[in-house]
Parts: structure tokens; sequence; C-alpha cells
């Protein structure tokens, strides 16, 4: 399997996933991985899904515009020792 064409694929079908809201996710999974299929990698199908559909657990509706900044006024002592 070619890791760079991998890397791109997901980069796409993230990026629908997340910013582009008038795309059903299923529509933007399906034509993420039918992308294996026409790069003639169709062994690719399964980790794109897997790993898509995974994504597509964890996304909500929320929109958050930045995080939060709370101020850290002291970490615990580390106990290494």
């Amino acid at each position: 399997m070619s890791s760079h064409f991998l890397w791109e694929a997901l980069r796409l079908g993230v990026f629908q996933l997340v910013f582009l809201s008038r795309i059903p996710s299923y529509s933007a999974l399906n034509e993420t991985v039918e992308l294996a299929v026409d790069f003639g990698i169709p062994r690719a199908k399964g980790f794109l899904n897997a790993n898509l559909r995974s994504l597509t657990r964890l996304l909500t509706d929320q929109y958050v515009p930045r995080p939060r900044r709370t101020p850290c006024r002291s970490l615990p002592a580390s106990s290494a020792g």
C-alpha cells in the first residue's frame, strides 16, 4: 500500500467530515473510500473506512471557536525517583 496515498486520502476525508457541513458524512466517507479503487489500491478501502467511521463517531455539532484560556497556576511535582 502506498502510505502517501493513505495520508492524502485520510486528510481529504477528515477535511470533508469536519469542515464541509453541507456534505453528508456517509457521502464523504463513501467517496473517500472509493478513491482507493480509483487509485488502484482496493486493499486500502477497509483501512480508510474504519478510520473515517471512527472519526464520525467522535464528531459533534458543537462549535468551539477556540479553546478556553485557563491559566495553569501550578503543576504537581513529579514523584520520579
